[in-house]
């Protein structure tokens, strides 16, 4: 997903109205943060309980 992230990032970098996607971009960027951690948490969860 992260090559994704820049793809994105230097698609709107590249454009002269590329200020209007910042918002998209911050959403896409959060959403992303956001998985990781519930993936992160998850293996946790699955080392404790294999403990």
């Amino acid at each position: 997903m992260e090559e994704y992230q820049v793809y994105l990032a230097k698609a709107i970098a590249s454009r002269s109205d590329g200020s209007l996607y910042v918002p998209l971009f911050e959403r896409i960027e959060s959403e992303l943060t956001a998985l990781k951690a519930e993936t992160d948490t998850m293996e946790r969860i699955r080392r404790l309980a294999n403990a």
